[in-house]
């Protein structure tokens, strides 16, 4: 059966949580679940904790109250947290555990018709699930790691029907549905058949072949289908996001006040997936390729990140990229934890004057996309929505590009002077465009063309380059490799933009480890 379509994308809207696709057939046994409280004289507090065989006392939970239970979730009534549980004390490399939680509280419910709560009625709960994937025998090639990154997140449906539940029931010290559940979900080994639908949206990365589904009931969104959403709100900051995440960088989130973990965490998800690419430890030849989601981070996560840069440091070696939110801004006092910082806005429903998301580095500094994203922006939402830009869209998505470079306005000024505007430079050319879909295409289509669109640059990157250093095979491997600047237009980068001179030479560094440098020159290169 062809996905049905869902709801239609507007600039605030959120995926439909009354049906979804993206659900798993064979999902990973849990290895812990787990159920924490927030007391106002306690704090968060760990109430009951069922483990399989082994993994207490291989694994560190110590602060799973804290990761569960985030800074500012007590904010809103319910969400979905999340999080990881590293391998090992030694380095990022050992791996992670995936964890997820849902998070309820009466608070609100309380609040109606009353001037006044009664705080010792107001109760707040997660409760959460610990995953082990390495214990999935997986024949599919590992660069791509859609499953792995969201196996926790099977069960999100049955926690947040088992909280609610068994807030229902009103016995608050009786975990026997917990217990039931846990046994019954617990045991056995997964057999290694990963989620249906990223399955193929895998296949059809490599084979172009349709997209099938069956219709599975479920209430929570797969954190994909938030892929759309994050287009449509970051608009051309996607395009640097991207490039940082190749460059394997440390990127974190800043969640607003009452902001959806949920939402940011999937931005984690959808980050890595667009920067993955076709088979590209085999392409790249090189371990670490990808960023690795490790969706909430907080205060109790400092200190075992400090000790981890540390040892890093002392072996001069670069640390793993990451994609991370977080709602305590005493992360960003730590500017060797993280490369770069997103900043979203508070979400102001139908709100004319919003804010937008802003990007900076860990020096403070102000990065913005450039005139070429948000022209590719532009051919993106052409062909993907069948739609312009709105007056609204673009006036906030300017604020988030660079002002146009001299020398660009000149020749965009001459262009349209010589040709009356019937012709425009060749940098305006988009070499990786999708071709357009049919319309009433569903939305997990249009994501898997979103998918294709990015995996598309990012293979065209890597040839173009190769190409660029095999055609000076009379230049040593020490020899820097110039580049004009006029050649980035192949590209698909932005030729007067000194972002984009700059992510091109570091990127030939990380994939070839060969240097390069980009001039002025309009035309000829040589070593």
């Amino acid at each position: 059966m062809v996905l049905k379509p869902l709801n239609n994308e507007g600039p605030n809207s959120t995926p439909m949580k009354t049906q979804s696709s993206l659900r798993a057939a064979h999902r990973v046994p849990i290895s812990c679940m787990f159920l924490c409280n927030f007391e106002v004289k306690k704090g968060n507090v760990l109430v009951w904790a069922r483990y399989s065989d082994g993994f207490e006392k291989n694994v560190n939970l110590e602060d799973i109250e804290f990761k569960s239970m985030p800074s500012g979730v007590h904010e809103v009534i319910d969400d979905v947290i999340n999080f990881v549980i590293p391998k090992g004390d030694k380095e990022e490399a050992d791996g992670y555990y995936n964890g997820v939680a849902y998070f309820k509280q009466n608070g609100q419910e309380l609040s109606e018709g009353v001037n006044q709560i009664d705080r010792s009625r107001v109760k707040m709960y997660a409760l959460g699930v610990v995953v082990d994937f390495d214990g999935m025998q997986y024949a599919r090639d590992q660069d791509w790691k859609a499953d792995e990154f969201s196996s926790a997140n099977e069960y999100v449906d049955d926690l947040e029907q088992l909280l609610c539940q068994w807030f229902n029931c009103g016995t608050l010290e009786e975990f026997d549905i917990f217990e039931q559940f846990f046994k019954d979900n617990s045991n056995g080994k997964a057999v290694g058949f990963p989620s249906p639908v990223l399955d193929r949206l895998t296949a059809a990365a490599y084979t172009g072949q349709e997209l099938l589904s069956s219709d599975v009931p479920q209430a929570k969104p797969h954190m994909l289908e938030y892929l759309l959403y994050w287009l449509r709100k970051l608009g051309p900051l996607l395009f640097p996001l991207w490039r940082s995440c190749l460059l394997n960088e440390r990127i974190l989130i800043l969640n607003p006040p009452s902001g959806s973990f949920e939402k940011c965490n999937a931005l984690c998800y959808c980050l890595s997936m667009i920067s993955l690419f076709p088979q590209a430890s085999k392409i790249c030849g090189s371990k670490g390729h990808y960023v690795t989601p490790l969706y909430t981070l907080g205060v109790c996560d400092i200190d075992r990140m400090s000790k981890e840069i540390s040892q890093i440091n002392s072996q001069n070696r670069k640390p793993n990229g990451y994609i991370a939110c977080t709602s305590d801004e005493i992360l960003l006092s730590k500017p060797e934890l993280y490369d770069k910082i997103i900043r979203l806005p508070s979400e102001v429903e139908d709100s004319y004057f919003m804010d937008v998301p802003k990007l900076y580095d860990n020096q403070e500094q102000l990065i913005r996309a450039t005139p070429h994203d948000f022209y590719s922006l532009q051919i993106l939402y052409k062909e993907l929505f069948g739609e312009e830009l709105s007056v609204t869209e673009k006036k906030n998505f300017l604020k988030m590009v660079e002002p146009l470079t001299w020398s660009q306005y000149i020749i965009d000024g001459f262009y349209w002077w010589v040709t009356a505007g019937y012709l425009k430079p060749s940098y305006y050319e988009e070499p990786n465009s999708i071709p357009a879909g049919p319309v009433g295409e569903s939305e997990l289509a249009l994501i898997l063309r979103t998918l294709q669109y990015f995996h598309g640059r990012s293979t065209v990157l890597y040839q173009k380059l190769k190409e660029v250093f095999e055609s000076k095979e009379n230049c040593g491997n020490d020899e820097t490799v110039q580049l004009p600047s006029a050649d980035l237009v192949a590209l698909d980068l932005d030729s007067f933009s000194t972002q984009d001179h700059k992510f091109i030479e570091e990127i030939a560094h990380k994939w070839f480890n060969r240097a390069l440098q980009v001039t002025g020159d309009l035309y000829g290169s040589a070593c």
